[in-house]
């Protein structure tokens, strides 16, 4: 990254203090050389994404295992896995078609958002 370099090891002492002031001056250089950069923005946006995603995840999952009748069927895909009836892409892509199709016939027009 422009304008950093890898700084020296400081010594520091949380019990006396000594370096601490040192540390700091540290990390404040680092935090503008990230923000002048344009990589704190970057890296932020790219941490958002990655947790919208990783909710979405969660929340399918929550869907279909709170739900009675695609927990049911979910019960049985894995039952087909352990007697290799089912590849685990195809299983997955039933769960997520029941699941949507749930989401779906629950949803108000309108009231998407």
């Amino acid at each position: 990254m422009e304008g950093w370099e890898t700084p020296p090891v400081l010594l520091t002492s949380s019990y006396t203090g000594d370096g601490i002031p040192e540390i700091w001056r540290g990390i404040c250089k680092y935090r503008d050389v990230v923000i002048k950069s344009g990589e704190l923005e970057s890296k932020r946006s790219r941490q958002a994404h990655y947790w919208m995603w990783k909710h979405v995840q969660e929340l399918i999952t929550k869907n279909i295992r709170s739900d009675e009748k695609i927990r049911t069927i979910a019960d049985e895909m894995e039952s087909a896995l352990d007697q290799g009836a089912i590849a685990p892409r195809a299983a997955a892509s039933k769960l997520l078609d029941l699941s949507t199709r749930s989401i779906l016939n629950d949803a108000v027009p309108g009231k998407l958002t």
